[in-house]
């Protein structure tokens, strides 16, 4: 399998190359690649085993993580659920792991039957979704209305849900139009994105201030900041907050777009084996396009002669992996 890299690499987290910013998509061999975590410092690899590569402490306690269901890499933070549905916070600064205090069933302590099976976690947010379709902003749980959740994902205070009827809601901050209600007002509790209502969804994503979602016909929505492009909605007046889902509109009108992630300020877009890209690219994140700031969606590279396993993206940074 190959790890292709591009972007921030100050802290060699993709270690095969010495270079601070790696200015095209470069390729490494890893075999049994089952998953990549980006963090901003660092990289998490894993297959049967895991590794850690960058700026992190010399004497992790690698052995206390094992049987783990998600990883998830919040600047020095990694937020680790296991199996067993236990989460644990590990500080890859200093090296020290610690539980994340039991907040299930605290007004029923006899009912041990429910446990959590996703996390989705931000700078400022961490989210838990149980097997019984509970939901919470931890350790407080939610009031939800939707159907059983499909996927969560955050970005620095927001967080975005999808459910089995293809149905979107959000809640946190939303003070940049990340929520998608069409106001700059925050959400306590997971709202329905009512601009998305009757289309159905089969992919979100969300970057530090801004959030995606793909339709099942192949059709991309993005909302929320656009301070550097992320949106790839190319404006005159160049808006920088647009708070309601827009449709975004690629140069073959019937095209249909199969993968979106995000980073901090960055969105790539994959069309079959090609990916596109938008958004701030000062540390190369979107490769070797010339410009700093790309307000519409640019061809990142064609990976057509590669099969396509994933698309992951860091906070400043791009992977896709091969067989």
């Amino acid at each position: 399998m190959k790890i292709w890299y591009t972007g921030f690499n100050l802290y060699q987290q993709f270690h095969p190359f010495k270079e601070h910013i790696v200015d095209s998509f470069k390729a490494t061999e890893y075999a049994d690649l089952k998953d990549i975590v980006l963090g901003h410092t660092y990289i998490i690899l894993q297959n049967d085993n895991i590794a850690f590569y960058g700026g992190v402490n010399s004497n992790l306690p690698l052995e206390e993580i094992k049987g783990t269901k998600e990883i998830i890499a919040i600047d020095n933070i990694t937020y680790i659920l296991y199996n067993s549905g236990t989460i644990k916070k590990l500080d890859t600064a200093t090296g020290r792991i610690a539980d994340i205090p039991n907040f299930l069933n605290v007004e029923n302590p006899e009912n041990d039957e429910d446990f959590v099976n996703k996390i989705a976690c931000g700078t400022k947010i961490n989210v838990a979704v149980t097997r019984n379709n509970k939901i919470y902003n931890i350790p407080n749980r939610l009031e939800y209305k939707g159907r059983r959740i499909k996927q969560i994902v955050t970005g620095h205070e927001h967080c975005l849900i999808l459910d089995s009827n293809g149905d979107v809601y959000s809640f946190g901050c939303g003070l940049r139009g990340q929520l998608g209600h069409g106001t700059l007002e925050n959400e306590t509790n997971p709202t329905l994105i009512e601009a998305l209502a009757g289309i159905k969804i089969e992919k979100i994503a969300a970057g530090g201030w801004h959030s995606c979602a793909i339709s099942v016909t192949g059709d991309l929505y993005s909302w929320g900041w656009n301070s550097n492009g992320q949106l790839a909605i190319p404006t005159a007046e160049n808006i920088s907050v647009l708070a309601s889902p827009q449709p975004i509109y690629f140069e073959d009108p019937d095209c249909n777009v199969d993968d979106v992630v995000c980073g901090s300020k960055h969105t790539v877009a994959r069309i079959g084996n090609q990916f596109y890209g938008a958004g701030w690219n000062k540390y190369k994140q979107l490769g070797k396009i010339d410009d700093i700031n790309i307000y519409e969606f640019k061809l990142m590279k064609d990976f057509s002669l590669e099969k396509i396993l994933l698309l992951k993206c860091g906070p400043w940074c791009t992977a896709i992996i091969t067989e």
